[in-house]
C-alpha cells in the first residue's frame, strides 16, 4: 500500500474515525460514484490529487475492517503533515450548504404543532381509570 492508497486518504477521513463514519462514508462515496458527483471523483493526498474509483473505496473499508492493516494507515496517516494535502480531511460526514439549509429552513412548522397530540396530566388519566373501574 502506498501513501497515495491510504484508505483514510481515500475515504477522506481523520485516523480517528469510527468504523461507523468509516461505513457511512463509504456508502455515501460509493453512491455519489454511482451518480458521477464531480466532488467523489478525486481525492486528495500529499503527493496530490488522486482519482477516486469505487473498487477503491471497497478496498478501502476493506482494509480498515482489518485491524492490522487499520493500524498502519492510522500510523501512516497520522504522520503525514496536514499541510501536505490539498484540502483538510474530515471525521465526520459533509454538512448540507448554508444556502440548502435556509431554503429548508423556510417551510413553516407551526401548523405540526397541532397535529401532536398533547400529553395528558396524572390527575386526567386517574379520573379516567377510577370512572372505568367504579361500577355506578
Amino acid at each position: 500500500m502506498t501513501i497515495a492508497e491510504n484508505p483514510f486518504f481515500v475515504l477522506g477521513l481523520d485516523p480517528d474515525a469510527s468504523r461507523i463514519e468509516v461505513e457511512r462514508e463509504a456508502q455515501k462515496l460509493l453512491c455519489m460514484l454511482e451518480l458521477e458527483f464531480a466532488a467523489a471523483q478525486h481525492y486528495d493526498t500529499p503527493v496530490g490529487p488522486q482519482p477516486r474509483t469505487s473498487e477503491a473505496v471497497r478496498a478501502a473499508v476493506a482494509a480498515l475492517r482489518d485491524p492490522y492493516r487499520r493500524l498502519v494507515a492510522e500510523l501512516w496517516a497520522r504522520h503525514v503533515p496536514r499541510r501536505a494535502c490539498h484540502r483538510q480531511r474530515r471525521s465526520r460526514p459533509m454538512r448540507m450548504p448554508d444556502s440548502a439549509r435556509k431554503s429548508a429552513g423556510n417551510h413553516d412548522h407551526a401548523g405540526a404543532r397541532d397535529l401532536v397530540a398533547k400529553p395528558r396530566s396524572r390527575q386526567a388519566e386517574i379520573n379516567t381509570d377510577s370512572r372505568v373501574m367504579d361500577p355506578a
